[in-house]
């Protein structure tokens, strides 16, 4: 029974709480009423901005923020593989590695090596082979004859391996004297795919300059009606 007291007594404290008690809600009751509807509005929306705020308070993550002052490679590549994984996850931890120099010199990073076909470095272009394919009468030999072109021929040979070997000298030293730009450290798969990416256009990008220029030499002898020494 004490207990349905003390719930009436709550009860009834609660009906007539007022908050905002006047001394013109003592005389008209109207104005009373109006207080103490204006309080149990003011107490729930009061209560539900205490819950919205522990709710935002409970859901908020806390910022930690961990400085690791020149890693190691390793050190890089394992932490990079652990929040790249839990990336994935949708995780919202994150992970950055500043790089101390933007700029970095592509050759004192890689270093780019090519390989001719076997003929450029053989005999068969040396001034030794060609000297041995000269001789004073070529001029009365039948014209299908190799001797009559064999020097000629060769000495073409010679100079196309030279292009080739130069254009690709030029290209590859154009290519190392550019820089990766980059703020940020890159794991050593991403370094390779783009290192490949950069690998795949300087071929492609090569094989066409060469292709343009023989074609532009084969275009001006056409055009010009030239003869060649060895047709």
């Amino acid at each position: 029974m004490n207990f349905i007291a003390g719930l009436r007594t709550i009860k009834e404290y609660l009906s007539s709480l007022n908050l905002f008690e006047s001394s013109a809600g003592l005389t008209n009751p109207n104005r009373l009423r109006t207080e103490i509807i204006s309080t149990r509005i003011y107490i729930v929306l009061a209560n539900i901005a205490v819950f919205i705020l522990l709710l935002f308070t409970a859901l908020e993550h806390t910022t930690q923020s961990i400085t690791i002052r020149n890693p190691s490679q390793d050190t890089f590549e394992r932490y990079y593989s652990e929040y790249s994984t839990r990336l994935q996850s949708k995780d919202s931890t994150t992970f950055q590695c500043s790089c101390s120099q933007v700029e970095i010199p592509y050759k004192t990073l890689i270093n780019i090596s090519y390989k001719l076909h076997p003929v450029c470095s053989s005999v068969f272009i040396s001034d030794s082979w060609v000297n041995l394919l000269f001789s004073p009468d070529m001029t009365y030999y039948y014209p299908f004859d190799f001797r009559s072109s064999g020097n000629g021929q060769f000495q073409l040979l010679t100079s196309l391996c030279l292009f080739a070997n130069q254009a690709l000298n030029n290209a590859i030293d154009d290519f190392l004297s550019n820089f990766l730009l980059t703020p940020l450290t890159l794991s050593l798969d991403s370094f390779n795919n783009q290192s490949n990416a950069s690998a795949d256009f300087l071929k492609t990008s090569t094989i066409y300059t060469f292709r343009r220029l023989l074609n532009l030499v084969l275009d001006t002898t056409e055009m010009n009606s030239l003869q060649p020494a060895m047709q």
